[in-house]
């Protein structure tokens, strides 16, 4: 059963499931929304409603400004050789306006042991993971993505997990893209180990906020990466208790 008003469509897969499309200027986002018939609704279309303006304020953004700010997410990454030479990260391939480039993956391959990579294969899919060898190694995926060829991996293996996300909130509240791949994923990481990645200026209190959505226990921007406000009883910052390191 669909029903279209404007730009905004709903779809329902089930009496539980919510398909949400947003399309502005071009940009089409998409939320799954489990458990939809449940979930205050008022809290949806304002999620949704607020990924189409971070999405196009992302989109503004300058050339200039966004190769800046990789270049000071790469820096950053470079000065956690020591803490994490050890160990096995999970991170995401950039694309589009997202924070970071191609070389941030190269940034963390050469501070930590190894970085895995999701793979996509659906909207309603879970993802898969698979080990970084090089941005020559992967391959084309859906919605744009860039992937390795095969799943090699599990996420368990990973100490940290950098998680792509529109928006965060001091206390840790994330707004991703809406198709909820990381919530479902992320279930069996502890918060403390999930590290979601924005651009300064997209730290904000008034995040809209389901049951469901999962948050993140540190806030990494291309200025610095600090504990949530919720998570900060082992350090505020990176030093000192708060090495990232220690886990």
């Amino acid at each position: 059963m669909d029903g279209v008003c404007g730009s905004l469509c709903l779809t329902v897969v089930n009496l539980n499931d919510l398909i949400v499309q947003y399309r502005a200027n071009g940009i089409t986002l998409i939320s799954i929304i489990q458990g939809g018939g449940v979930s205050d609704s008022s809290t949806r279309t304002n999620k949704v409603a607020l990924r189409a303006q971070l999405s196009q304020r992302r989109h503004r953004r300058p050339a200039t400004d966004r190769s800046a700010a990789s270049a000071r997410l790469n820096e950053l990454i470079s000065t956690y050789r020591v803490p994490l030479a050890d160990m096995t990260i999970a991170a995401y391939v950039p694309i589009g306006d997202e924070p970071g480039d191609g070389e941030l993956l190269d940034a963390l391959r050469e501070v930590a042991a190894r970085v895995l990579l999701p793979i996509t294969r659906s909207r309603v899919e879970p993802l898969l993971w698979g080990e970084y060898d090089g941005y020559s190694s992967l391959e084309a995926g859906p919605f744009g993505l860039r992937q390795p060829r095969q799943a090699t991996c599990k996420l368990s293996e990973a100490r940290w997990v950098l998680i792509p996300a529109l928006a965060l909130a001091p206390d840790g509240r994330r707004l991703g893209r809406g198709a909820g791949h990381y919530d479902r994923a992320l279930g069996a990481v502890p918060r403390v180990r999930r590290i979601g990645v924005v651009y300064e200026d997209e730290v904000r209190a008034d995040l809209p906020h389901e049951p469901h959505d999962l948050a993140v226990g540190w806030i990494c921007t291309p200025e610095g990466i600090v504990r949530t406000l919720r998570s900060r009883a082992g350090g505020n910052a990176i030093g000192g208790t708060g090495v990232i390191g220690d886990g």
